[in-house]
């Protein structure tokens, strides 16, 4: 979860020429979490959502989203906030707590949340770190 303009959010951002969702979808939680892509998985589709907002030249905007579970195998201190997007924390979250930290939220933050399976893994790459760390199925 990230912590922008006094809500707890998700990463998000615009599709770029020549990337396909997941692609998107990894680069802007890179670039607004301070990630390294390499070690992030992109997972299963959660869900979409459409909402709408006044972009900074002030016309009506409405931003369809694709959501995606991703798993990252790098360590916890890794993340560092894109201030330059008026993000000032970064923190891995349970299911749980994103939902209560979410509360006061966007709706669709919300529903993105409540939309999550069970137990959200990233499928296509379990396994363990070269340090020992954890599989990509759990976690963060």
């Amino acid at each position: 979860m990230i912590y922008r303009r006094g809500v707890w959010d998700l990463p998000k951002g615009h599709l770029e020429e020549g990337e396909d969702l997941r692609e998107c979808a990894a680069r802007e939680v890179c670039e607004e979490c301070g990630l390294v892509s390499e070690l992030l998985a992109v997972g299963e589709r959660i869900t979409k959502t459409t909402h709408s907002y006044v972009s900074v030249a002030g016309r009506a905007e409405e931003k369809h989203t694709t959501w995606f579970v991703m798993c990252y195998r790098g360590a916890e201190g890794d993340a560092v906030p894109q201030t330059e997007e008026d993000i000032t924390q970064v923190r891995w979250m349970t299911p749980d707590e994103a939902r209560a930290a979410a509360a006061t939220s966007f709706e669709t933050i919300r529903c993105v949340l409540d939309s999550l399976p069970p137990y959200p893994t990233c499928e296509a790459s379990r396994q363990r770190t070269p340090e020992g760390g954890g599989d990509w199925g759990g976690g963060r």
